[in-house]
C-alpha cells in the first residue's frame, strides 16, 4: 500500500503530530469553542477543518494559492449554520458542501496517514 511520508501539525504549533494526536487536538479545540483548525504539512499542503459540531467543511489546499477542494455529501438536503471561523464570523453552508462529523474524522485520518481521500468519498474541486 502506498504510504505518504508527509508530516502534519496544527498551523499554530511547531510540533509534528501523528493522526491520532491531531484528531485529539481538534477535539480539544472544539471543547474550548475553537471550531476552526488549520493543519499544515511539511510538503506545503494545508487542511482546513471548520465545524458546527455536527457537520464539517473539510478542505485541502495542495499548495499556497490553490483554490482547494473539499469533501461533499451530494445527497444532503438543506443547509447548516454555526460554522465559526477564526475571526469570529459564523457561516452557513449547504449540507452538500459539508460532511457528517464522524465521516470527516475518517476522511481526515486517511488524509493524514495515506495522503489520500478514502475510496468512495465524494470530493469536489473548488474553482
Amino acid at each position: 500500500m502506498f504510504r505518504v511520508t508527509e508530516r502534519w501539525r496544527p498551523a499554530d504549533s511547531d510540533a509534528w503530530l501523528d493522526a491520532a494526536s491531531i484528531i485529539e487536538a481538534i477535539d480539544s479545540r472544539e471543547s474550548r469553542g475553537e471550531l476552526t483548525t488549520w493543519l499544515e504539512s511539511d510538503s506545503g499542503r494545508t487542511i482546513g477543518w471548520v465545524t458546527n459540531r455536527r457537520r464539517v467543511m473539510l478542505m485541502v489546499m495542495n499548495h499556497p494559492g490553490d483554490a482547494g477542494e473539499h469533501a461533499i455529501d451530494p445527497d444532503a438536503p438543506g443547509s447548516s449554520s454555526g460554522f465559526v471561523l477564526e475571526n469570529g464570523q459564523s457561516d452557513e453552508y449547504a449540507d452538500r458542501d459539508t460532511v457528517a462529523r464522524q465521516d470527516a474524522r475518517r476522511i481526515l485520518r486517511s488524509l493524514l496517514t495515506t495522503g489520500q481521500v478514502p475510496p468512495g468519498v465524494p470530493w469536489e474541486v473548488d474553482r
